[in-house]
């Protein structure tokens, strides 16, 4: 599982998630046909990120129109391929590396795919989809700058495009043949234009890593070193997400608490000078990198923020210890029933957790609403320890890979330290490591009849065990694959369908209505921002319910 995403451009596009980046936002027109014709102009400029916020608005409007959903898919690729291809290291190996160095690293990629990715995909649609990618990257600008020695012509990329749409008719069944064809393709090309065959071949590797699944990536060297350095206690940062695009570098996320906050750096920003380097020719990685340092070292920030002011800022680099238990509270002292909300799972949860509960304990706590929605999932062994709290024994959870090693069962082990009924909140914005929580406390419910809940709306359905797999030592970058998938304790999939919860909530109110139930006491901050009116109601129900069960 992905832990942490040293590929900015893979967290942000790989989920098919679009950011919002302020101040490019279009007017948002009414009728489709204008939404349309706003996305393809968007497209013809090569503005790849703001053509699909426009076809996901064109999905919202029109959600069985297959066209959008089309249009958002070859955005998203596109803009995957500009990401790439300014990245420094990409670009090196472009210009240096040899077909044989190229074809080498293809090869390796496609026997880890053969022995290891979980979900069944044939030699036919691996060939198919490098195609399909080339000849989008033929379309890239940022992908033709690198992939020709020089210019091509209109009629040298027609007969590109004829080539590769010629290839895609093949149907290779051996997973021997790929690195042969795609050899004798890619010195086909460098006849029919000035291209380089190492290009060729990139596109392929790249493709394979992203199509094995919804969550495959490919991770440039650049970016596999961003991945390394993320998990070293050494480093610090100044709390910045960033993302380079042809507009400038632009700041789409401020960590709460970091010193870019303090300082009052805030979304839709743009970055243009880390220590007086200019940034337009850096990828986001490499700006990434420029960010961090050793903690209490400064860097100087040249920002111009949303409204085209432009400021210097000189920063203190910090190490950020963001809580992942938010919400502490007791929501209503006579019938004992707190609420903890975790948003996220680090490896100090567990630890946050028992300070949580041990407070709220002391306070009467009889009943517990875990509040898992939003929690997109991280550490599985802070999941798993999680909860372990609640179970006293049997299998928390299991795995299955093709590989050995990769199936395995986990199993309780410290004993059922709280022995409280638990109603457990989740949306489709629980994902992963906190879907397989939500899993082992309904499983154990139903096996033993613990007095456990799950109430809301159905998961996200991603739990899946990826490894980063280093592709030629390194120098290659790095392939992250799905190479096993998360089984409730019954041997059933999470993925894709989710976790069903025992109480569905089908309407949620807006944020702004007031929960109608009387609570002597309110979570510290916005008690909506938390838990919405109806999952609200309904979960407070729940809860009396196990005090005062229907006859």
């Amino acid at each position: 599982m992905r832990a942490r995403a040293g590929s900015v451009v893979a967290a942000i596009l790989v989920s098919g998630l679009v950011v919002p980046l302020a101040g490019w936002g279009q007017t948002k027109p009414t009728a489709a046909s204008t939404l349309a014709a706003s996305a393809q102009e968007l497209e013809h400029q090569q503005r790849w990120l703001e053509a699909a916020q426009v076809y996901a608005q064109l999905i919202t409007a029109e959600p069985d129109n297959p066209s959008w959903q089309e249009g958002l898919r070859r955005c998203l690729i596109q803009e995957r391929i500009a990401q790439r291809y300014r990245d420094g290291a990409i670009r090196h190996i472009m210009s240096t590396w040899k077909l044989a160095q190229a074809l080498a690293a293809y090869d390796e990629l496609t026997r880890l795919i053969e022995q290891v990715v979980i979900d069944h995909i044939t030699v036919e649609q691996l060939w198919r989809r490098g195609c399909e990618q080339v000849l989008l990257a033929l379309n890239n600008r940022i992908y033709r700058e690198v992939a020709f020695r020089a210019k091509p012509s209109a009629s040298q990329l027609e007969k590109l495009r004829s080539l590769l749409e010629m290839e895609m008719s093949r149907s290779p069944e051996a997973w021997s043949e790929l690195t042969g064809l795609v050899r004798s393709l890619a010195e086909r090309a460098a006849l029919y234009a000035p291209m380089r065959p190492t290009s060729l071949v990139w596109e392929f590797l790249a493709a394979h890593c992203e199509s094995v699944d919804a969550y495959g990536a490919y991770v440039t060297p650049t970016g596999l070193v961003l991945e390394k350095i993320l998990v070293e206690e050494k480093w610090a940062g100044v709390g910045l997400t960033v993302l380079a695009t042809d507009q400038g570098v632009v700041i789409i996320a401020v960590a709460p608490q970091s010193e870019a906050h303090r300082h009052g750096i805030v979304p839709g920003s743009k970055l243009t000078r880390v220590n007086g380097e200019p940034l337009h020719a850096l990828s986001t990685e490499e700006v990434m990198l420029r960010l961090l340092g050793q903690p209490d070292t400064n860097v100087t920030l040249e920002v111009v923020l949303p409204d085209g002011t432009p400021q210097s800022f000189t920063l203190t680099r910090r190490r950020l210890d963001v809580p992942s238990v938010t919400e502490t509270t007791m929501l209503d002292s006579m019938l004992g029933i707190g609420y903890i909300r975790i948003t996220q799972f680090q490896p100090n949860t567990p630890q946050e957790l028992d300070q949580a509960l041990e407070e709220l304990n002391q306070r009467g706590l009889r009943v517990l609403l875990l509040d898992l929605r939003g929690n997109p999932g991280g550490s599985v062994r802070a999941a798993l320890d999680v909860a372990d709290r609640f179970i006293s024994e049997g299998i928390l959870l299991r795995t299955e890979g093709r590989l050995p090693e990769l199936t395995a069962a986990y199993h309780a082990r410290r004993g059922n330290d709280w022995q409280i009924p638990l109603i457990v909140l989740v949306d489709e914005n629980t994902a992963s490591a906190a879907e397989m929580v939500a899993a082992a406390l309904q499983a154990q419910a139903q096996a033993v009849r613990l007095p456990v809940a799950i109430v809301g709306k159905p998961t996200r359905g991603k739990a899946v065990l990826q490894h980063l797999i280093p592709l030629a030592e390194g120098h290659a970058g790095a392939a992250y694959l799905t190479v096993a998938r998360w089984l409730t304790p019954a041997g059933t999939p999470i993925s894709p369908q989710g976790i069903q919860p025992d109480v569905l909530v089908k309407v949620i109110v807006p944020m702004h209505v007031e929960p109608m139930m009387d609570m002597d006491m309110l979570p510290m901050g916005d008690m909506n921002g938390s838990i919405e009116g109806v999952a609200w109601q309904t979960a407070l129900r729940k809860a009396v319910q196990f005090f005062y069960p229907h006859p």
